[in-house]
C-alpha cells in the first residue's frame, strides 16, 4: 500500500548494532594495548656509551652501554666485533701506531639504534724518564790559589743527572746539568775549614747523591792578586725523532676526496730539521710530498689516493686514513748562566797568568769576563784597587788606585784560554770600554 514504510529486517539491525559494538571494542583494545606495550613491554631506547684506556698498541673499551645487540668497529679495517651487553671490557690490539676512531652501535629488539665514536691516539709514548740514580763520578778538587781568597778547580763526571746544587762559602747555586764530564772553578774568600757540597738530582725523583769535601784555606798574604769572574751562557740543543700521524679524510662535505694536504706544527722551542714519509707502510697513497716550512716550525704533507674513496672508507671502517710521518726535531733549552771565579797572586815581576775554564758545548755560547785587581794588607784585609769587564777583544786596560796614585794595569785574554795580567810596567792609560766577549764553543766532548 502506498504511504507505508517498511521496517528493516531484524537480522540487519542486529548486525549493525553488533558491528558498531565490536568496532568500539577493537579500538579500545588497540588503544589500551598500545599503552600497556609502551609502558610495560616496550624496551627503553639503546644508549651507546663506553670509555677507553690505552696501553702501548692495546686499547680497552669499558662497556657502559644499554642495548641488546650491535657491533664494535675499531677503525683500522679489522673485522667488526659483535656487541655483548654482558661483557664489561673489550680489548683490541692495533698493528701500527696512529689515530683511530672506535665506533659502537647498539640496538634493542625493535631495531632502535644509537651510535657513539671516540678517537684514540695510539702513537708511541714518550720515552720514560731515566730511573737510574744520579751519580757523581771521580770528583777532584785541585787548588789554584791556596791563600784567601782561594781558588779551586773541581772536575768529575755526572751520570743520570738533570740538575745540580752547588754550595761553597756563603753561596748556593741550583743549575741545570748535563750528564758527562764537568769542570768548575770556585773562590773561597774565608781562611780556615771550608765545605764544598755538590748534590746531583734526577727528574725521575730517584734518591740524589750528595758529595761533601772540606778544604783548608790558608790565611791571606800581603800583596796583589787578580780575580776573574767568568760567566758562560749557552743553549743546549737535543735531536729528537718522533712519528707524527696525519689523519686524512677520504670524504668531506662535498663528497669523496682525491687526496689530502695537512700541516703539522712543532712547539716554540723546537725546529724541524728532517721529515719524511715511509713508502714501506703500504698506505693507499701516491705522489706524497713532505715540505718543511722556511721557518722550520711546520711541515706540510700532501698526496693523492691510489684507490677510490669508497674503497678507502670500506678498508678504514669509515674513519680517516692514518698516515705516519717521521719528524726529526732539534729542541733548544737555554741553560742558566754558569759563573766561575779563578785567580792567583802576582809574582815578583807583578805579572800573573790565569787559565780560564773550558766553555760548555752548545749553541750561541757567549762569555763575559770581569777582572778585579786586589791588594791584601798586613792585617789580612783585602781591598779592590781596580778592574772591570774585558772588552770584545778580550782586553781591559786601566789604572789601579793605590794610595791616591794611578798605576797602569792590563789584562789580556789570549787564544790559548789564558788571561795575562801585567801591573805597573807602563804609563797610566785610559780604561777600555766594557763589553761581552763572544767566543766559539768547543766541540762536544
Amino acid at each position: 500500500m502506498s504511504g507505508e514504510t517498511s521496517s528493516p529486517p531484524k537480522k540487519s539491525f542486529v548486525k549493525v548494532v553488533m558491528g558498531g559494538f565490536l568496532g568500539l571494542c577493537t579500538g579500545a583494545v588497540a588503544v589500551y594495548s598500545n599503552a600497556i606495550f609502551d609502558r610495560v613491554i616496550k624496551p627503553s631506547k639503546p644508549v651507546a656509551n663506553f670509555s677507553v684506556t690505552a696501553d702501548g698498541l692495546v686499547v680497552t673499551c669499558h662497556n657502559l652501554a644499554t642495548g641488546q645487540s650491535g657491533w664494535w668497529d675499531f677503525g683500522d679495517g679489522s673485522p667488526l666485533e659483535p656487541f655483548d651487553p654482558n661483557v664489561e671490557k673489550v680489548a683490541h690490539t692495533y698493528q701500527k701506531p696512529g689515530a683511530f676512531k672506535v665506533n659502537l652501535i647498539v640496538r634493542n629488539f625493535l631495531l632502535d639504534d644509537n651510535e657513539r665514536n671516540v678517537t684514540v691516539d695510539m702513537s708511541p709514548a714518550p720515552s720514560s724518564p731515566n730511573l737510574l740514580p744520579p751519580t757523581i763520578v771521580g770528583m777532584k778538587i785541585e787548588p789554584i790559589k791556596l791563600d784567601a781568597p782561594a781558588t779551586y778547580r773541581i772536575s768529575g763526571e755526572f751520570q743520570n743527572t738533570d740538575e745540580v746544587v752547588w754550595k761553597f762559602g756563603d753561596k748556593s747555586e741550583h743549575l741545570v746539568a748535563q750528564s758527562g764530564p764537568f769542570e768548575r772553578y770556585i773562590t773561597l774568600p774565608t781562611s780556615g775549614q771550608n765545605a764544598i757540597v755538590l748534590t746531583a738530582l734526577s727528574k725521575s725523583k730517584a734518591v740524589p747523591q750528595v758529595v761533601v769535601q772540606t778544604v783548608n784555606v790558608a790565611a791571606a798574604k800581603m800583596g796583589f792578586d787578580a780575580m776573574l769572574t767568568v760567566t758562560d751562557s749557552v743553549t743546549k740543543v737535543e735531536r729528537v725523532n718522533r712519528t707524527a700521524t696525519v689523519a686524512a679524510p677520504h670524504h668531506d662535505q662535498t663528497g669523496p676526496t682525491k687526496g689530502f694536504s695537512k700541516t703539522l706544527s712543532t712547539d716554540a722551542n723546537s725546529t724541524i730539521v728532517e721529515a719524511k714519509f715511509d713508502a714501506k707502510t703500504n698506505k693507499p697513497v701516491k705522489n706524497v710530498k713532505v715540505e718543511i716550512a722556511k721557518d722550520k716550525k711546520s711541515v706540510t704533507v700532501s698526496g693523492e689516493w691510489s684507490v677510490s674513496a669508497d674503497k678507502l672508507a670500506a678498508a678504514a671502517g669509515g674513519s680517516d686514513v692514518s698516515i705516519p710521518i717521521m719528524i726529526g726535531e732539534e729542541r733548544s733549552t737555554v741553560l742558566a748562566p754558569v759563573r766561575n771565579t779563578v785567580g792567583g797572586g802576582m809574582n815578583e815581576q807583578q805579572q800573573l797568568a790565569v787559565k780560564l775554564p773550558q766553555m760548555p758545548a752548545g749553541v750561541g755560547a757567549t762569555r763575559k769576563i770581569e777582572f778585579e785587581l786586589g791588594m791584601t794588607q798586613s792585617n789580612g784585609q783585602r781591598t779592590r784597587v781596580g778592574g772591570g769587564p774585558l772588552d770584545a777583544n778580550g782586553v781591559w786596560a786601566g789604572n789601579a788606585d793605590i794610595s791616591g796614585k794611578p798605576y797602569p794595569v792590563r789584562a789580556t785574554a789570549g787564544a790559548d784560554g789564558i788571561v795575562r795580567v801585567v801591573f805597573g810596567q807602563q804609563e797610566p792609560v785610559a780604561a777600555s770600554p766594557p763589553g761581552p766577549i763572544k767566543l766559539t764553543a768547543p766541540p762536544k766532548r
